[in-house]
């Protein structure tokens, strides 16, 4: 057998001595970056890299490039007309948690030789990921309601009762075209994650309603009844009557599921009860801090009673509906404070430290009867 020659060994010696800088190299690099994205990954299209970052640095870094997102406008075509929209109408959002699961787990899946084959196959390329993300639906609804409007111009009507001067008065549903809801809020969501320069096409399609005239000639006729003269809700020795307008100026009427739903909106019974207001509730007080020398005490708050628009709005929809046209009218007993006695108590204040007048407002520095370092609170007394 002849011996292996000096050529070879040294050769032999060489390929060893690689194999184990580099096993070496990729042992490092694992310890060195065990908390960080391995590799070189980037988010496809958007050139955000994420290499090197913890999963906390790594959503940062797409928060920003959310923020970007939202506020770049892209082109939307729809029935042949381009309108322009900004993402941030209709509420995307970056799902981060998912994207930085995946660049955390690019190099560390599968047994130590796939993970070592993909470190050194990241040596001489980019990992791409691809941007995820969503759009809130009631705002990708607001937003096609008033394309249906400006931009196809024949929306659809589901029907119900408008309201003139005081008399309720049929609207009847009619077919429309309008941008189709099953497509456009996925169209939307990918556009919007896209680089820009982006487009989306939206379909349109032919919209009816499931409300029928003979819905809308019932709605009617209860609405009349609602409006047919005053309604009187009581409580204790308090008697509120709202007049046939007032019951007109909160009059709403939607369509739920195909089906038309009456009620009185809460925003136009809380300005019918701003004025009453000071006759009917007892508003909670606020706790607050008194001084008496350099001794700090808490003032207890106190609960009250409150209306609250929407239970009253319910109760006047079930008043306007009975023979008598009279209700209870609700109260909320033992309304909280914004600053309860609770409150004032875990701060845990006793003695005045300093006082100084700014203004119309005394303000005084406390202390808690143990001043360990860092617990120092302020407080504010007027």
């Amino acid at each position: 057998m002849s011996s292996m020659s000096p050529r070879v060994r040294v050769a032999l010696a060489t390929v060893a001595g690689l194999v184990l800088l580099v096993l070496g190299l990729f042992g490092a690099v694992r310890a060195l970056r065990s908390g960080e994205v391995l590799g070189s990954v980037v988010v496809a299209g958007h050139g955000v890299e994420l290499s090197g970052l913890t999963p906390e640095e790594a959503k940062e870094r797409l928060a920003v490039l959310e923020e970007e997102l939202a506020v770049t406008p892209f082109d939307v075509v729809i029935d042949g007309h381009e309108v322009s929209v900004l993402p941030q109408q209709f509420g995307l959002s970056i799902d981060r948690d998912s994207l930085v699961d995946q660049a955390m787990r690019r190099g560390r899946e599968g047994g130590i030789s796939d993970q070592f084959r993909w470190w050194l196959s990241s040596l001489f390329r980019t990992d791409e990921l691809v941007l995820e993300g969503a759009v809130d639906e009631e705002a990708v609804e607001a937003v096609l309601a008033t394309w249906d409007i400006d931009v196809i111009g024949d929306p659809p009507v589901p029907g119900g009762v408008a309201i003139e001067g005081t008399t309720p008065v049929p609207v009847y549903p009619k077919i429309g075209t309008q941008v189709d809801r099953a497509s456009a809020p996925a169209r939307l969501r990918d556009a919007a994650l896209a680089p820009r320069p982006a487009t989306a096409s939206l379909d349109t399609a032919e919209a009816n309603s499931r409300v029928t005239k003979a819905d809308v000639d019932a709605a009617v006729a209860r609405a009349k009844l609602w409006l047919a003269s005053p309604v009187q809700l009581t409580a204790r020795d308090v008697s509120l009557e709202f007049s046939v307008a007032d019951l007109a100026r909160a009059f709403t009427s939607t369509v739920v599921d195909g089906v038309v739903v009456l009620g009185f909106d809460p925003a136009a019974i809380s300005e019918y009860l701003e004025a009453r207001r000071g006759q009917l509730e007892a508003p909670p007080v606020d706790a607050r801090l008194e001084v008496d020398g350099y001794q700090v005490t808490i003032v207890p708050g106190r609960n009250g009673t409150l209306i609250d628009p929407e239970s009253t709005a319910e109760a006047l929809a079930q008043a306007a509906s009975s023979v008598r046209r009279q209700g209870q009218l609700p109260f909320i007993e033992g309304a909280e404070p914004e600053v309860t006695t609770e409150d004032l108590e875990e701060l845990d204040i006793r003695h005045l430290v300093a006082e100084f007048a700014h203004g119309d407002l005394a303000q005084v520095d406390a202390v808690k009867q143990d001043t360990a370092p860092g617990r120092i609170e302020e407080a504010k007394h007027q």
